[in-house]
């Protein structure tokens, strides 16, 4: 279709049914017993139809990582006016903070044909309530580039609004009820009012999942160990949390997904794409582009099938000569497909919707 050709069709093929589904929202696993233990993940993994998995570090003990005592009555003051003192809200002990004991939001998802969705009416509530976190938010970054102290506060806040918990003394609901019956698309999770917050800074990759797990829990483990260094210097660069996603592979030449080198795809091969983040702020950038890129160091150095970047979620990678090899041992097979299957179509022959990252990344180090 050329520059000036016109799209007056389109067909899709459909399926004409409707997928309906129950997400339980649950909290009552830990960092310890299930974050970082091959056999809880594989068992809550693979009993459903969808999972994904949320670590909000400091949940268990934000004020211990406060020293000032005018500090720690200030934060209970702030909690007091911002959370109405909203009774899920732990504070626990303000002498240590453990990473084990912090509690874990997974989001199950199952098919549930034949059961009643929710209404227009939860829908146009949650989000005026999305509304309302996202504007009230808005300036997250710059508070805590400023007062960094105050960073396990807000990621236990943000842990605490996924939680379904009243406002003291009304009726009035925040955050996600623990079981919820919706159309699959729904189920998403999406906020429509993303685009009025805050800057989201984000390092993703895609890892294999191998048989017992062991692998994404060791992925998480150095994630963990890192924040605990950061937080023992008083530095919090990963300042929204770990997330986690299970899906199958895929054929795509590029996707981080296609698994790499030396494995057949297509096969529902399970992947794990595991993405750290952070709000987003040129104040405290470069410390978060040091833990990722620290991060990054540890997930590619893995033994086995290794993981893949998410292309929109790597933009802290730069496409230094040894990143750009990591690449190609790990996936050159399927990039060089890609690079071949591009010349013979003819497709974009000028590279304009290349930029200069991928000529690089894509331009194969042997050939050089």
């Amino acid at each position: 279709m050329g520059l000036f050709g016109f799209m007056y069709t389109v067909t899709l093929k459909v399926h004409p049914r409707e997928y309906i589904v129950e997400m339980h929202n649950s909290f009552n696993y830990k960092v310890g017993d299930t974050l970082l233990k091959g056999d809880a993940l594989k068992t809550i993994v693979e009993r459903n139809f969808s999972t994904e998995i949320f670590w909000f570090p400091f949940n268990s003990a934000p004020l211990a990582v406060v020293e000032d005592t005018d500090k720690v009555e200030f934060a209970k003051s702030l909690i007091g006016q911002v959370a109405g003192g909203i009774s899920c809200l732990n504070l626990g002990s303000r002498e240590t903070w453990n990473p084990l004991n912090d509690e874990l939001l997974i989001k199950e998802v199952n098919m549930k044909p034949g059961e009643t969705p929710q209404g227009e009416l939860y829908y146009d509530v949650k989000l005026a309530k999305e509304y309302i976190q996202t504007k009230l938010t808005k300036n997250a970054p710059e508070w805590l580039a400023n007062y960094p102290w105050l960073t396990p506060l807000f990621t236990s806040l943000t842990n605490c609004s996924q939680k379904s918990c009243k406002i003291p003394g009304t009726n009035i609901e925040l955050g996600e009820p623990t079981r919820i019956v919706q159309q699959l698309p729904r189920a998403i999770s999406y906020r429509f009012w993303v685009h009025q917050g805050f800057t989201v800074y984000d390092l993703e990759f895609a890892h294999v999942v191998n048989d017992d797990y062991e692998n994404i829990a060791t992925a998480c483990q150095d994630v963990v160990d890192l924040v605990t260094e950061y937080a023992n210097k008083k530095e919090y660069p990963m300042s929204l949390a770990l997330e986690m996603r299970f899906m199958s592979d895929s054929k795509s030449y590029l996707c981080p997904a296609v698994v790499g080198n030396g494995k057949p795809a297509g096969d529902s091969i399970k992947v794990a794409y595991v993405e750290v983040l952070a709000l987003g702020s040129l104040q405290t950038r470069p410390k978060w582009v040091e833990f990722a890129q620290r991060v990054a160091e540890k997930w590619m150095a893995v033994d086995g099938v290794k993981p893949l970047p998410h292309w929109g979620k790597a933009s802290e990678l730069p496409a230094t000569p040894q990143f750009v090899k990591y690449l190609w041992d790990n996936n050159g097979e399927n990039m060089q497909n890609f690079l071949d299957q591009l010349e013979v179509s003819g497709a974009d022959p000028d590279r304009i919707f290349f930029n200069e990252y991928l000529e690089t990344v894509l331009n194969n180090p042997s050939k050089l």
